[in-house]
């Protein structure tokens, strides 16, 4: 915080009749502060037009200096500033850029998205192009569990298509022949052999073998076109689970909030997979005003539930909820359960990129990552917990964090990063184990090492130009 007694400035303008002497910059906002206010007849020349330009130019370049100045923070802490000194040139660096990408559970595949080449799909160990796949996902994609297929939903063709790794063959398609306005993929069951579908009022059971409906459920929400929403206190920087499948293939969780009306309260079922029926969790009221998203542990015995106070387990043997762990950050108190990175430790999302690392057997946080005033960003984390990936827009530079402590791993600067400059979002995703990122933005794409910044290997389309710049 600025010291008020050391002004960065002086400046002689009139408000009114007050003579404004001082104004001073404070982080990234201009505060004015009177200091003396003296009673001022026929000062024309302070009313003026260029007067309040100059003003709104000192305004202007004050804040410009409070961003030189974080820039010159993060140049203490990141080793990179500009192009990496070890950057290679234009055409030795990755041309296949991506809008949007992830690993499958296996680790051996990537498969990205971009805006004008569709999905193309890439040996994770060394970044070799495999293939272009047809089409162009409407709404995301869903692995198998074993990584050997990926099914989704084609922007040209009805129902959803279950692709095989890496051939690329579409090997079983469902709900082909009907309106799918009113229809969602849910995802497909852990064990790979059924893909479940909310369509109007129903959950519906596919097999994926025979591409065949099994049966359908009706559930308890009203229908909504792309199926039920739940009340989301969640922020841009990651995607919300209203819906968590249990590792043992037994449980599907599932929050939604009827619309209509914004007090509508947020629901809260299970439904068994095995006996395909619904049931209702009694959980406290604060949960009924909206989830930040759902996660069952690896051992499949607690359910964690992210609601606008902070987080609570269910425990899946006794069917009772844990007290609520609150969220400490000041703005708002939601946690978003995203990976576990062992049985009793959670990896949460607070606001503004905050990361807080959960000991879900004592109930507490027991570490707060902060990433001070540069918030804004996306937030990635492995499959398995073991790193955190927090994108920094700002610098465009991505920052590495141990799961199951909290502790910062280093940085991955893709090419270019940690410079003033106008910043292009890093699109990125990272392996299941948190090994390696692959990240995309207007200077290349590749693959790094999480832990070391190191360059594993460029992502090359042999069907497209070489970069020039």
């Amino acid at each position: 915080m600025a010291d008020f007694r050391q002004p960065s400035f002086y400046i002689a303008v009139t408000r009114n009749d007050e003579f404004i002497q001082h104004v001073t910059l404070v982080g990234s906002t201009a505060a004015i502060t009177v200091v003396r206010i003296d009673r001022v007849d026929n000062r024309p020349m302070f009313t003026t037009l260029p007067m309040r330009l100059l003003l709104i130019f000192i305004l202007v370049l004050g804040l410009s200096s409070c961003d030189l100045d974080h820039r010159k923070k993060m140049r203490r802490e990141v080793p990179h500033s500009g192009f990496r000194s070890d950057a290679p040139d234009a055409m030795e660096r990755g041309n296949g850029k991506f809008g949007d990408a992830s690993f499958d559970p296996s680790g051996r595949w990537l498969l990205t998205l971009a805006a004008f080449e569709g999905l193309r799909l890439w040996r994770a160990s060394d970044g070799q192009f495999i293939k272009g796949l047809q089409g162009s996902p409407v709404a995301g994609w869903h692995f198998t569990a074993d990584g050997g297929a990926v099914m989704m939903e084609f922007d040209k063709q009805p129902g959803y298509h279950l692709v095989s790794l890496p051939t690329g063959d579409v090997t079983a398609s469902i709900a082909q022949d009907r309106d799918d306005s009113n229809q969602r993929l849910v995802g497909l069951t852990p064990d790979g052999s059924l893909a479940l579908v909310i369509s109007g009022d129903a959950l519906e059971f596919w097999s994926l073998e025979s591409g065949e409906l099994v049966t359908a459920i009706t559930g308890p929400w009203q229908p909504r076109p792309k199926g039920p929403g739940c009340g989301v206190y969640s922020s841009s920087y990651f995607t919300t689970q209203c819906l968590a499948f249990s590792p043992d293939n037994a449980w599907l969780a599932m929050a939604y909030t009827d619309f209509g009306d914004t007090r509508n309260p947020t629901n809260y079922y299970l439904v068994d997979l095995r006996r395909r029926e619904f049931i209702k969790l009694d959980l406290p009221d604060l949960a009924k005003l909206g989830t930040a998203g759902l996660l069952f542990s690896p051992d499949s015995r607690t359910l964690a539930i992210g609601v606008s106070k902070g987080l609570l387990f269910f425990d899946m043997a006794s069917r009772l909820p844990s007290p609520v762990v609150a969220g400490q950050h000041p703005r708002n108190q939601f946690l978003v359960p995203t990976a576990f990175s062992t049985p009793t430790t959670l990896v949460a999302l607070a606001d503004q990129l905050e990361v807080n690392i959960v000991d879900t057997a004592e109930g507490q946080i027991f570490r707060r990552h902060r990433p001070g005033d540069d918030w804004e960003g996306v937030f990635r984390v492995s499959r398995n917990g073991a790193r955190v990936v927090l994108y920094h827009f700002r610098g465009d530079v991505l920052e590495v964090l141990n799961g199951r402590t909290g502790d910062r791993v280093g940085w991955v600067c893709p090419y270019f990063c940690n410079a003033l400059h106008n910043p292009v979002a890093v699109e990125f995703a990272v392996t299941p184990n948190g090994s390696a990122v692959a990240a995309s933005h207007s200077f290349g794409a590749a693959i790094w090492s999480s832990d070391t910044d190191a360059l594993l290997a460029p992502l090359f389309d042999p069907h497209l130009k070489l970069l020039q710049k």
